[in-house]
């Protein structure tokens, strides 16, 4: 993926999508309208299309520039909120020993 100029996907490819793994490198992504679909498409196709990721494909190849697709900083969040739940489990450690005990 890291020599395309861009990446032409249809619009059933949600799960494990290589559409956002195109995102993800920066590679303008166009999506393949398709007849029929269902909400769960619909939904993330309006989502990535208005946060600039992707545009429909009219039949020819459209270059841009996309915005930056990182989802790192709001998932490093969501997991240190998980993962400091109570002042207990911190003062357990990790593994649920006590500070400065064995691991073991």
């Amino acid at each position: 993926m890291e020599q395309a100029g861009a990446a032409i996907v249809t619009e059933d490819s949600v799960n494990r999508s290589n559409r956002s793994e195109a995102a993800a490198a920066g590679l303008p992504v166009l999506v393949v309208q398709l007849e029929g679909g269902s909400a769960k498409f619909t939904r993330f196709n309006d989502e990535m299309r208005r946060a600039g990721f992707t545009r429909a494909y009219e039949g020819h190849l459209t270059l841009w520039k996309p915005p930056t697709f990182n989802e790192m900083p709001a998932l490093a969040v969501q997991v240190a909120a998980l993962l400091s739940f109570s002042t207990a489990a911190g003062k357990a450690g990790l593994f649920g020993a006590a500070e400065g005990g064995s691991h073991d």
